[in-house]
């Protein structure tokens, strides 16, 4: 099971692959990326929280992270994400849309990552 500096450091690590993807023609990639990056920051706070169960999907970190309570406000975000990560995906959006669909996402990330700061 990793542990809160493994998923710290992976939380930058897809960032920082999301921030690449983003300058290029994947910006669908760099979506789900800031998704996983979100998931990561998400594990490690709840590891900081005392929260070390290993969630089996989505859904039961959506569950950690109220049992944790965190915020009804960036638990829907992070939905959210997880959302626009699934459509940029599987709904195959139009390629001119994506510049709209990054921009949320990275905004979403960017506040996620400050109310789940973890020192």
């Amino acid at each position: 099971m990793p542990h809160l500096n493994q998923h710290k450091a992976q939380a930058i690590h897809n960032e920082t692959l999301a921030l690449t993807l983003a300058g290029g023609t994947y910006k669908d990639w760099a979506v789900t990326a800031f998704f996983y990056a979100s998931y990561h920051q998400a594990r490690a706070y709840l590891i900081h929280r005392g929260i070390n169960d290993e969630p089996e999907d989505h859904q039961e970190v959506k569950s950690l992270l109220k049992r944790a309570g965190v915020a009804r406000k960036h638990r829907k975000a992070y939905n959210h994400l997880l959302s626009l990560s699934f459509e940029v995906r599987y709904k195959c959006p139009d390629p001119n849309s994506l510049q709209k669909y990054l921009q949320e996402a990275q905004s979403i990330w960017a506040n996620l990552r400050r109310a789940w700061h973890v020192p």
